[in-house]
């Protein structure tokens, strides 16, 4: 049961999307890795290292705006059972997403962190980036 990245969550508009992944390039040194759209929620999702760019209008973005973390895991349900154990409410059950799996987790101090567990398959099929 492992934590493989901490992400850090970056609300923005679409029309910033592109602005925003060029800032944090150059800020960071390091290439936007993994964009895609995430039709089923209105939104566009991009990261630059560490940072989590989520984009969309404020009706799609507004339900996970309040994101402290976003946890790439190994295990997703490994980690439901942890956290639970802790103390953490589990707000959304596991759901397929674009790239995996993920929920939704109210930690005892109040922060909403979402969970996420990939399957590289689904990550390479939707990933508009292409290694050169």
């Amino acid at each position: 049961m492992n934590i493989l990245k901490v992400y850090t969550p970056v609300f923005i508009r679409n029309n910033q999307l592109e602005e925003s992944i060029a800032f944090y390039e150059q800020l960071l040194g390091e290439r936007s890795d993994l964009r895609f759209s995430y039709h089923e929620a209105g939104m566009e999702i991009a990261t630059v290292s560490s940072i989590l760019l989520v984009a969309g209008p404020e009706g799609s973005i507004a339900p996970v705006k309040e994101m402290k973390l976003a946890l790439l895991v190994d295990s997703l349900n490994e980690w439901k059972e942890e956290l639970v154990k802790k103390g953490a409410t589990i707000l959304s059950e596991p759901q397929e997403v674009p790239t995996g799996y993920n929920m939704f987790v109210r930690h005892p101090d109040g922060s909403l962190v979402e969970y996420i567990e990939w399957v590289n398959e689904k990550v390479a099929a939707i990933n508009l980036i292409r290694d050169e």
